[in-house]
């Protein structure tokens, strides 16, 4: 519910202050315009990816966890007949696998917040240079510029905490996917 809501306060917040920024002058609103483009895109492009990555480590951790308590709890077996070193390369087989796709996870987590924060960025600069720019020149009054800086900051800063949102939801749903498969086989 709250990411939901951080995402319509984006759409309008982001709105109103392009409108607002447009407003004094056009060019103050493009470098908003250019952003919110590139944010969606962003999503578009990492989100499903998080969603699949997610729901692999979650794979990779129930079979881990599954063939340590399968071990563990058959360790008389396992001593009895001597096959520890089956059990250990069994088990490591697993974690191997589980930090395999666990690290493609945050490669992808870590892309992600590093495209976020240059889209920020360069949101935060391309309003500020132009600000700059237009008021030196004198084509709008220097309230103009300190409505815009503050405004791309409010912008940046919920989107943040919106990708970072995203992020937590998506590293949650592999688990619960993985779970509703166990719990949804029929007896």
């Amino acid at each position: 519910v709250g990411a939901v809501n951080a995402v319509w306060y984006i759409v309008v917040y982001g709105s109103g202050a392009a409108a607002l920024l447009a407003a004094a002058d056009a060019r103050l609103a493009a470098p908003m315009l250019v952003w919110f483009i590139g944010y969606l895109g962003m999503l578009r492009w990492f989100v499903p990816r998080m969603r699949d990555r997610s729901r692999r480590v979650s794979e990779a951790r129930a079979q881990l966890t599954g063939r340590i308590v399968d071990s563990y709890t058959n360790i008389p077996t396992v001593k009895l007949f001597a096959r520890a070193r089956d059990e250990d390369r069994f088990v490591r087989d697993a974690v191997d696998e589980h930090t395999t796709v666990f690290r493609r996870q945050l490669r992808l987590i870590t892309a992600f917040g590093i495209t976020q924060a240059l889209l920020n960025a360069m949101l935060m600069v391309g309003t500020g240079a132009i600000a700059v720019w237009l008021w030196s020149g004198g084509r709008i009054a220097v309230g103009a510029v300190a409505m815009a800086l503050p405004m791309a900051w409010q912008i940046t800063a919920r989107a943040a905490w919106v990708a970072q949102s995203v992020t937590s939801i998506f590293e949650n749903i592999g688990t619960v996917q993985d779970g509703m498969r166990s719990i949804a086989v029929p007896r």
